[in-house]
C-alpha cells in the first residue's frame, strides 16, 4: 500500500513539474521608471537604482495617462512610467503602460 501512494505521490510531482513553470514563466512583472530611449518597438527605462530594463511594446499594449486613455504616441523620453507585462527572454512584454500623469506633455 505504501510503495502505490508513493507511486501516486511522484507521479502528481512530476505531472505538476510543467504546469508550474509554466505559471513562472509568464509571471507578470512590473517596471517603473524614466524613459531613457525609444527605438522601434522598445523602450529602455531606468529605474530609480540606475538599472535599466528593456520593455517590448505591441499591438495589445494599452496606454494611459492618469486615468485617461491615450495612444502610443504620448510616450516620450524623460517620461515616468510603469509597464506591467511578461518576461520573455531579456525584456518585458507590456500589456499596459502607464505615463505619469505629471510627466512632460
Amino acid at each position: 500500500m505504501k510503495r502505490w501512494m508513493l507511486g501516486l505521490a511522484l507521479t502528481a510531482l512530476v505531472l505538476a513539474a510543467p504546469a508550474a513553470a509554466s505559471a513562472k514563466a509568464s509571471h507578470a512583472h512590473k517596471v517603473s521608471g524614466t524613459v531613457a530611449s525609444i527605438q522601434g518597438n522598445t523602450v529602455t527605462v531606468k529605474e530609480s537604482d540606475g538599472k535599466t530594463v528593456t520593455v517590448t511594446l505591441d499591438s495589445k499594449t494599452q496606454y494611459t495617462r492618469g486615468k485617461a486613455a491615450t495612444e502610443r504616441s504620448a510616450l516620450r523620453v524623460g517620461e515616468h512610467i510603469v509597464a506591467h507585462g511578461t518576461k520573455e527572454k531579456d525584456a518585458i512584454v507590456a500589456t499596459t503602460i502607464k505615463i505619469s500623469k505629471s510627466s512632460k506633455q
